[in-house]
C-alpha cells in the first residue's frame, strides 16, 4: 500500500499502458501521478460494489476525484458496475467478466467424479446425506454460522455442513453445532488442488456474506455443477445467479428464507436439474473472455 519506488519505476520504463487494481494506498496515487507525467494510459480495474451502509462524505469526494484520472474503467458484474456509476459519469466503462480457470476446475471434477464415495467415506458423510459446502474465511462478515442456523430449523439429521476455511468464529461454530446436534466439518484452509476434492462432494454451495464484491468460490462451485445459495449483497449474484433457474437469491442474514430454499434442494433431481444450469451459467465467464474484452479495449487507445 506504500511503495515509493513505484512512481520512478513507470517513469524509467515509459509504459504504454498502466493498470491500477485498487484506489486504497498512496501506491494506487503515486503510480496515477507518474502514469500521468510519462504519458501512459490509464486503466482502472478492481471490483469493489456498494455496501449496505452509506460512505462518508470523505470517501464519496475521493473516489469521485480518483476515478476522473483514468481512460478506461473497467467492470467485472453488474454490482461493481453499479459502485462505479455512483462515483464517475463517464462512458469509457469496459465490461471485464469475473472469472476463474473454467477448465482447471473441471478436469479435477472430472478426475474426481469416480473418487466421490471414498472421499465421502474418508471424512465421514454418509451417502444419503446431503452436504452443504460453503467456502471463505469463517468471519462474521462471511456469515457461516448462518447456514447452521438455517439447517437447525429444518431436519437436521439430512445435512452435513462442510465450511473449508479458518477464522475467528471456529469456535462459536464448533459450540454451536454440538449443542444442536448438527453435523459439521471444518478442514480449515485448503489449497486450490486440495478444494477440489471438497467441491466434488457437495450437493448444495452457499456464500451468504453481508460484503462479498466477488467471491470466486462461487464461480468455482458452479464449475462442478452445484445449485446454489447466495445473498443478494453478493456483487455477482445477479449476473451469475437466477432464482429457480440454478440457485436462489435470499436478504442478508434471513434465516427463514435460506432454510426454505434447502428445503427445496432436498431433491435430488431439483439439484440436478439446477447444477447443470450453473455450469452452462458460468461457461460464459471465462478468462478468455476477459482477456479479450481487455485487449480489445487497450487496442482502442
Amino acid at each position: 500500500l506504500v511503495n515509493f519506488s513505484i512512481f520512478s519505476h513507470i517513469i524509467r520504463h515509459r509504459y504504454d499502458v498502466v493498470i491500477v487494481s485498487g484506489y486504497i494506498g498512496i501506491t494506487y496515487i503515486l503510480a496515477i501521478i507518474a502514469a500521468k507525467l510519462s504519458g501512459a494510459k490509464l486503466l482502472f480495474k478492481g471490483e469493489s460494489t456498494l455496501r449496505n451502509k452509506k460512505d462518508g462524505l470523505f470517501k464519496s469526494i475521493y473516489l469521485k476525484l480518483f476515478f476522473k484520472f483514468f481512460n478506461v474503467l473497467f467492470y467485472s458484474c453488474n454490482g461493481n458496475l453499479k459502485f462505479l456509476n455512483t462515483y464517475s459519469k463517464s462512458s469509457k466503462k469496459r465490461y471485464a467478466p469475473c472469472t476463474v480457470d473454467n477448465e482447471f476446475y473441471r478436469n479435477g471434477f472430472n478426475k474426481k467424479k469416480p473418487l466421490r464415495n471414498k472421499i465421502r467415506q474418508r471424512l465421514g458423510i454418509k451417502e444419503n446425506e446431503i452436504v452443504l459446502l460453503s467456502v471463505g474465511k469463517l468471519y462474521k462478515r462471511k456469515r457461516p454460522l448462518d447456514i447452521l442456523k438455517a439447517v437447525n430449523n429444518i431436519k437436521k439429521s439430512k445435512f452435513c455442513i462442510l465450511l473449508l476455511g479458518n477464522g475467528q468464529q471456529r469456535e462459536e461454530i464448533i459450540e454451536f453445532s454440538l449443542k444442536n446436534n448438527i453435523k459439521t466439518i471444518l478442514p480449515g484452509h485448503k489449497s486450490s488442488n486440495d478444494v477440489i476434492d471438497y467441491f466434488s462432494i457437495a450437493d448444495v454451495y452457499l456464500q451468504l456474506s453481508d460484503y462479498d464484491p466477488s467471491p470466486k468460490s462461487l464461480n468455482e462451485a458452479m464449475n462442478f455443477s452445484l445449485p446454489v445459495i447466495v445473498s443478494t449483497i453478493v456483487g455477482t449474484c445477479n449476473d451469475l445467479v437466477f432464482n429457480g433457474i440454478n440457485g436462489f437469491k435470499v436478504p442478508v442474514g434471513n434465516i427463514n428464507s435460506i432454510s426454505k430454499f434447502i428445503k427445496k434442494l432436498e431433491l435430488k433431481s431439483v439439484r440436478k436439474t439446477m447444477g447443470k444450469k450453473s455450469l452452462d451459467i458460468v461457461s460464459k465467464f471465462s478468462i478468455d473472455k476477459h482477456v479479450s474484452s481487455m485487449e480489445r479495449t487497450i487496442k482502442n487507445l
